[in-house]
């Protein structure tokens, strides 16, 4: 059975063979989608927008970007907030 790292895995491997199939990039960049790996979301996406300078790779870039800020913020406010729950508790 496949898992979604599995299919990232395996896109991995074959981009790394062919790295200028523009197809192969595409769908390696929406397993990553699939799995939230955001730092490789952007990574992927730079490689597609060096390739065939297309806005879109440009915009997934950035927009990769935006959302390892968001998760970062989230997870931050989310420890906290559990930290100071915890807190609550034991007084």
């Amino acid at each position: 059975m496949y898992t979604a790292q599995s299919v990232c895995d395996m896109y991995e491997a074959a981009s790394k063979k062919e790295p200028s199939n523009e197809d192969l990039l595409f769908h390696l960049f929406m397993s990553y989608v699939r799995v939230g790996d955001y730092k490789k979301q952007q990574k992927t996406a730079m490689m597609l927008y060096k390739l065939k300078q297309k806005n879109l790779y440009y915009f997934w870039a950035v927009m990769s970007i935006v959302m390892q800020v968001h998760s970062e913020t989230y997870y931050w406010s989310y420890r906290a907030a559990l930290k100071s729950t915890f807190v609550l508790l034991i007084t």
